[in-house]
């Protein structure tokens, strides 16, 4: 008897609360044991369809406590005449009906007790259960019935065909075929089954009947028309069982299309404005790019047709392939509509920012529709949709922009955003819908100030995106610019699926606005998610988004702990979770269940192929199964092999079959000729631990042993030079234990001695072996190519020994004489192997040529000196360092002409300065000189002015120095006399002022008038200079501390110069290059692509530029364009009087992002500012590849 002790209790006292307070009754007894009359009927009903079978059905339920028997009815329906619903089965019905009946003792323990029963296949069943007390003397009846869901559909379990594919797509049809398999008694296929139902929206598929044994069939085109541009499932089916699917698109309805095969012809129907283009199949891809008669390549200019209209459409293959269009669209002003269906679009390596832009002067009052159907966008920089009219949006309204079934992926995340409006002024619907946005992105979906109605994103796929870490990166939507300045009175976000958005801890979030967030929520799934993702709250500490948690799960949303995908960390997006299944979350392609391919046949591994042992794109994280991952054979059946960042780690010794082959924890690869394997094992503290490669037959029926690598031994070699040209063989990689594998690789060359050395470079050749500064355009220097080269290292050394190295790839290297200025350089090349070729050693380094940039002589303008540390340079690198050596070649160095002449020499060395009081670096005029011919010192000037030179004889007599303008003597100068200013003896040293009246452009020179002197010093003051008043005031000049990045407002991007256009803003001057703007995007300033650079080595474009009369510094922080690429130059010049250039810092952008205080500076000093009037010019460029600019600031030395 059940004890109901307490029960009664509660109620009992509750009754007394009815009892008037007056009345006064006798307790009745407390019944400890209720006699109840039936049993309690069993809860949880359950029944599962073996899917081994389709027909074993497993019924489980919850116990009840007094029963000792169940009994379950199981009543069978034809599948087609089966009751609507649970409610539909009457008892009326039942009663007519001869159940089966199985009784089922309860279980011995658990809450549950269940029965399996095999059923027949292809009804539907009714069931349902009741319990019962046998037990002898119980007086309790059955329990009521409980019903198990209904129906139980019970269906046949056939092998699949062996293939269905696509035979023929039309706009109204799809024509199907499948291959039965070889097998006696096989049932064929007798329907196919549609989905969606082309006839009721409502159903869930249509069935048409096959014919027996037929083995294609149409859908579509008779009875039944097919919508055009709609995806299908087409399963073929005996009876309920599914024997393989396919799914296709129609295609699209056109009338009078366009129809391009070829580039030109593509871009002339868009030139023309053609408003139906059908781009027939191609493997090779159609490009966009219109390369001119001089070689340069600019996007074509889509034109308006007189329907003001352009659809273009993909007409791809049966299969479903579709052509793909390199390049970006960008739709003029005056087109009112623009579709985009079956297409591959890409985005050519991220040279392209979007698919679709509008243009600059976009001013098209009323667009009708902007759209995406089918089409798949991969390698774009920024994403597929851009406002990039610079009208301001005024007046422009967009009634739709529609991206349906599109599959956007690989998207770069820089320079902008993948859907981003900034200026339209109303767009009047906006919808996402079944799509796959994946694996990339800045921000995703940016609406500055648009006035939008409405919004939908619903049964999308988002994967992996938003994760880069960039100051305008906002996560996912960033609608209102952050200043809470959108919202959208109808955004609705349902069905999606949310999937690793973790890649940022701060940016990566949902929302980044409060106001630009949806209206509607429901039905959203969502897995693996950073902290920063929702809206701070109790449950999210660290939330750095503008929508809670329980916003983005209202309606039914669910947090997911386990991938609902295949594997979506690996992109296999299709849905194994049965609730996201059941719900039909996310993009409808990833509803089917995964087919993984069968494992592709080993290919011969070409000589030189170096395996990147840390890839896990290719080999995955880990190795757990026994497989083939870029052509490589892993044979796992216990233990893995673990792809590290160090390379691959074997994590046991394998085990072996009789005839030496590895069962577990090995790779092997095919070959078929000689050569070697060479790899490198990273050392584990073991003295034993090695590396075994083993070979055998290509059948993989036997191994044997060949060599080993010992862990910690680099690039240990194991040759095969006995395999025969044409025959192939399995070459095994296995270890003794937990060993890294750091590198591998399959050279040619079997010798197993020292590794080969590359030949030295020969035979260097200038094309011009000196020049002088006024020279325009490069030098090139070339050399024999040298066989198994990679790559050359070339070498430039100055004459001070600073060197400076440059990587080419091929046997030639371009100098520039500008880029370079005046000097003496050493050049070297070395023949480097490739980073793949682990089997050569760099060869040594070749016989140096020497190139000379001859200096010219140019006007001094301001008080000019040339003194001791003149010299003394000239000493060590003209004299070698010994005061004997005489100089018999003119050369200019440092503006100042040095002039032995014909049988003259010079000399460089110390001697005592009277000046000084000490020994003084000096230049010696080797005897009597001749003006501007012979042992002389030259200087051009821009009028009169003072000279003042230290000289005294190299002798033990009185000598006399000699001024002139030109051949004019000055002063003192007497040719007849042979007499002029006074050089003391060797010993000492005398100081002469001269007033020297010149015009400009003349020069000025000093000689001995008789035997050799010694000149410590020489100084020109032009007249009228003040040394205190420095270069005039300019008004277009920085003139006090100046920090250019701060006119830009942070967080708001902007051109700041369009393609081909300069513009000042704030004294400063931004050129952009023909085919690239200068942007500002909010937190930096990106210089796209390599500088343009005319040929005197003045950059012409894409370079930032300001103009300074005053010493000072320029402090800045220019980061590589790419994390990955650390050898992007940036320059920084000086330009005075117009054309001369002086370089004042070259360096390699460094890859971390910007922190303050990482910031460098470099000194614009005195003396670079002298010998000019004018304001000198700094030029910022980035001579090889794009640059971003974090901080820039000029500020005046105190």
């Amino acid at each position: 008897m059940k004890k109901i002790l307490s029960i009664l209790t509660v109620c009992f006292s509750a009754a007394l609360l009815l009892l008037p307070v007056s009345c006064v009754e006798e307790m009745p007894e407390v019944i400890e044991e209720l006699d109840l009359s039936r049993v309690l009927t069993p809860s949880s009903t359950a029944a599962t369809v073996s899917s081994s079978d389709g027909c074993t059905v497993s019924f489980s339920w919850t116990n009840s406590n007094t029963a000792t028997m169940y009994l379950v009815q199981i009543y069978k329906f034809d599948a087609g005449s089966a009751p609507a619903s649970a409610d539909a089965v009457t008892d009326e019905i039942l009663s007519g009906m001869t159940p089966q009946e199985v009784s089922v003792a309860p279980s011995e323990s658990g809450r549950s007790t269940g029965t399996s029963v095999k059923l027949d296949p292809e009804y539907s069943y009714y069931a349902r259960v009741c319990a019962q007390n046998t037990a002898e003397g119980s007086r309790q009846a059955d329990s009521d019935w409980a019903v198990f869901p209904y129906p139980i559909d019970t269906y046949t379990v056939m092998d699949p065909v062996e293939s269905v594919t696509v035979t023929e797509r039309t706009s109204s049809s799809v024509t199907v075929s499948w291959t039965l398999p070889a097998v006696e008694g096989d049932l064929g296929v007798n329907q196919l089954r549609v989905s969606p139902d082309p006839t009721d929206p409502e159903s869930a598929y249509l069935a048409i009947p096959v014919e027996a044994g037929a083995t294609s069939a149409t859908v579509g085109g008779g009875e039944i028309t097919l919508p055009a541009s709609t995806r299908f499932t087409i399963a073929v089916h005996y009876n309920s069982a599914n024997r393989g699917s396919v799914t296709a698109w129609t295609m699209p309805s056109l009338e009078n299309p366009t129809v391009v095969e070829t580039d030109e012809a593509l871009q002339n129907a868009l030139k023309d404005g053609a408003p139906e283009i059908l781009v027939k199949y191609s493997d090779t891809p159609y490009s966009l790019t219109v390369t001119g008669e001089d070689g340069t390549e600019t996007a074509v200019e889509i034109g308006v047709g007189e329907k003001a209209s352009i659809s273009v459409y993909g007409e791809g293959t049966a299969s479903g392939e579709l052509p793909t269009i390199v390049g970006g669209f960008t739709l003029p002003d005056g087109l009112t509509s623009f579709h985009l269906e079956g297409l591959n679009l890409d985005g050519d390596s991220y040279e392209n920012s979007h698919a679709i832009i509008l243009a600059k002067d976009f001013a098209t009052p009323n667009v009708s529709s902007i759209s995406m159907l089918n089409c798949n966008v991969t390698a774009y920089k920024a994403g597929f949709f851009y406002d990039n009219e610079t009208s301001g949006g005024a007046g422009v309204t967009i009634d739709n922009i529609s991206f349906k079934n599109i599959y956007v992926s690989d998207i770069l995340g820089s320079g902008g955003n993948g859907f981003d409006i900034r200026k339209v002024a109303a767009v009047n619907n906006i919808s996402f819908t079944e799509s796959t946005f994946a694996d990339g992105f800045r921000t995703f979906v940016r609406i500055d100030a648009a006035a939008v109605q409405s919004l939908k994103f619903n049964n999308n796929t988002v994967n992996n995106v938003c994760f880069v870490d960039d100051g305008n990166n906002k996560g996912l939507f960033y609608i209102g610019a952050g200043k809470d300045q959108v919202k959208i009175p109808s955004f609705e976000l349902k069905d999606n699926v949310f999937l690793n958005l973790d890649g940022h801890d701060e940016r990566t979030v949902f929302f980044s606005d409060a106001t630009g967030v949806p209206t509607s929520v429901s039905s959203n799934y969502y897995y693996n998610l950073g902290p920063g993702f929702w809206e701070k709250d109790d449950t999210n500490a660290d939330g750095k988004g503008k929508l809670s948690q329980s916003e983005g799960l209202a309606g039914g949303g669910v947090i997911l702990t386990s991938d609902p995908c295949e594997n979506s960390e690996r992109g296999i997006l299709n849905i194994t979770s049965a609730a996201v299944l059941e719900a039909q979350a996310g993009d409808p392609r990833w509803f089917e269940a995964y087919v993984e391919q069968p494992d592709p046949d080993l290919v011969p591994v070409e000589y030189g192929y170096t395996w990147d042992l840390t890839d896990t794109d290719t080999f995955y994280d880990v190795i757990e199964e026994s497989c083939v991952r870029g052509n490589t054979k892993f044979i796992v059946t216990s233990s893995p092999i673990n792809v590290t960042e160090d390379g691959f780690e074997f994590t046991a010794e394998p085990g072996f079959e009789y005839a030496g082959t590895p069962d577990d924890c090995a790779m092997a690869f095919l070959v078929d000729g000689p050569g070697s394997v060479v790899l490198s094992a990273m050392a584990d503290g073991s003295s034993n631990d090695h590396i075994t490669v083993a070979y055998g037959p290509a059948d993989g029926s036997s191994a044997t042993v060949a060599g080993a690598a010992y862990a910690g031994a680099e690039r240990t070699k194991v040759a095969f030079p006995d395999f025969l040209s044409g025959e192939q063989h399995l070459v095994y990689i296995y270890a003794c234990g937990p060993v890294i594998m750091s590198e591998l690789s399959w050279v040619e060359d079997t010798n197993t001695g020292t590794a080969p050395v590359l030949a030295v470079p020969s035979n260097l050749a200038l094309s011009e072996p000196s020049v002088d500064d006024t020279y325009s355009g490069t030098v090139t220097l070339t050399w024999d190519e040298v066989p198994y080269a990679g790559s050359y290292k070339v070498t430039v050394t100055d004459a001070a020994g600073t060197a400076a190295e440059y990587s080419v790839s091929g046997p030639s290297y371009d100098l520039n004489p500008s880029v370079l200025g005046p000097g003496s350089f050493t050049i070297t090349v070395q023949a480097v192997p490739a980073e793949t070729d682990l089997s050569r050693e760099p060869s040594e380094v070749s016989e140096p040529v020497v190139f000379t940039v001859k200096e010219t002589l140019k006007t001094v303008y301001a008080e000019t000196s040339w003194g001791a540390a003149d010299f003394e340079y000239l000493f060590t690198t003209k004299a070698a360092g010994s005061s004997s050596t005489e100089i018999t070649e003119d050369f200019i160095y440092n503006n100042l002409n040095y002039i032995a002449g014909d049988g003259g020499k010079l000399k460089f060395g110390e001697d005592n300065s009277s000046v000084t009081g000490a020994k003084a670096f000096r230049v010696q005029l080797g005897g009597s000189g001749k003006p501007g011919a012979k042992q002389c010192l030259q200087f051009k000037v821009a009028g009169s002015g003072t000279l003042e030179v230290e000289v005294a004889s190299s002798g033990d007599a009185v000598r006399y120095l000699g001024v002139y303008v030109g051949e004019t003597p000055v002063g003192l100068t007497d040719l007849e006399a042979k007499s002029g200013y006074e050089a003391p003896a060797k010993g000492s040293s005398a100081v002469h002022t001269v007033n020297v009246t010149a015009a400009d452009g003349d020069l000025v020179n000093l000689v001995s008038m008789s035997s050799g002197l010694n000149i410590f010093s020489v100084t020109w003051t032009p007249e009228g200079f003040d040394p205190d008043a420095g270069i005039p005031s300019d008004p277009e000049a920085i003139e006090e501390t100046t920090d250019i990045i701060s006119s830009f407002e942070p967080g708001v991007e902007r051109i700041l110069a369009p393609a081909g256009q300069s513009v000042t803003i704030d004294k400063v001057t931004y050129t952009a290059k023909s085919n690239k703007d200068i942007q500002w995007d909010g937190e930096r300033i990106k210089l796209q692509g390599a500088s343009e650079i005319d040929d005197s080595g003045m950059p012409v474009g894409n370079v930032i530029s300001f103009k300074v009369t005053k010493p000072g510094t320029v402090k800045y922080y220019i980061r590589s364009g790419s994390s990955g690429d650390e050898q992007r130059e940036v320059k920084i010049d000086l330009v005075k009087n117009g054309s001369e250039i002086t370089n004042i810092y070259k360096g390699f952008a460094p890859t971390p992002g910007y922190k303050e205080g990482s910031e460098s500076s470099v000194e614009i000093t005195p003396d670079h500012l002298t010998n000019t009037d004018q304001s000198v010019t700094v030029n910022i460029y980035a001579p090889t590849n794009s640059v971003n600019v974090y901080y820039l600031e000029y500020i005046l030395a105190q």
